[in-house]
């Protein structure tokens, strides 16, 4: 990675904490809260991985609204950055989000979460993901975890099975500690990844930063995610 690029990254993170909804409590694993009926967020992702000579930088910029107490959609635009080509857009995607019954009524918070991943390049096929989210809070304890289906909308190709696991404690009222690992069931190169994160939160604005590495030869060397949200 070039200093420019370097210097790019940097920029990206520090206007995100400028620009600093629902609290994240995870970089990578999706929890099972969803926004109130009418809530409106504006989250912006600054993405980065890197293994020997290569990386990717990539920039989300995520609308989420709260249609009901239990049910959010949501949509993003990605940009994207590699040591082989120039910053340009990616893709887009869609959500959609539904929580089982209220926070905290039953023995486990259940939701589940889809995506509609739309290409920018047609020499790409568009994906579905399917999240399936479980979560079980103690006091200032919450353990989190995602079973995930990812399938490319290109016949033959097969299914990947994946899954993030994660724990956050409440360590004061506007911060959260976490630990995460991500990666595949199945697939040619599975991954397997590890993320510290924090998460702060000020009112409307929240701030996660998470940074991971990777466990195995296929995983990337280094994982760096921050994500930024308002809520109006």
């Amino acid at each position: 990675m070039t200093v420019k690029n370097f210097i790019f990254l940097i920029l990206c993170m520090t206007l995100s904490v400028v620009a600093m909804a629902d609290w994240k409590q995870y970089a990578y694993t999706i929890d099972s809260k969803t926004p109130y009926a009418g809530e409106r967020e504006v989250e912006l992702y600054t993405d980065y991985q890197a293994k020997g000579g290569t990386y990717r930088l990539r920039t989300l910029i995520e609308l989420e609204y709260g249609i009901l107490s239990q049910l959010g959609v949501g949509v993003y635009g990605v940009l994207e950055q590699t040591e082989k080509s120039s910053y340009r857009y990616k893709f887009a995607k869609f959500e959609i989000k539904y929580r089982f019954g209220e926070q905290g009524s039953g023995v486990m918070d259940t939701a589940l979460y889809a995506e509609y991943y739309l290409e920018n390049d047609r020499a790409n096929p568009d994906k579905i993901e399917l999240k399936a989210i479980v979560e079980k809070t103690w006091s200032t304890l919450t353990w989190t975890g995602n079973l995930i289906y990812e399938q490319k909308l290109q016949a033959g190709v097969a299914g990947d099975t994946k899954f993030s696991t994660a724990v956050s404690m409440l360590v004061m009222p506007s911060l959260i500690g976490s630990l995460e690992m991500k990666g595949d069931f199945t697939g040619t190169k599975p991954t397997l990844f590890i993320a510290p994160g924090l998460s702060y939160g000020l009112d409307d604005i929240k701030v996660n930063l998470a940074v991971g590495v990777g466990l195995n030869s296929n995983s990337q060397d280094l994982y760096i995610r921050n994500i930024v949200s308002y809520e109006f």
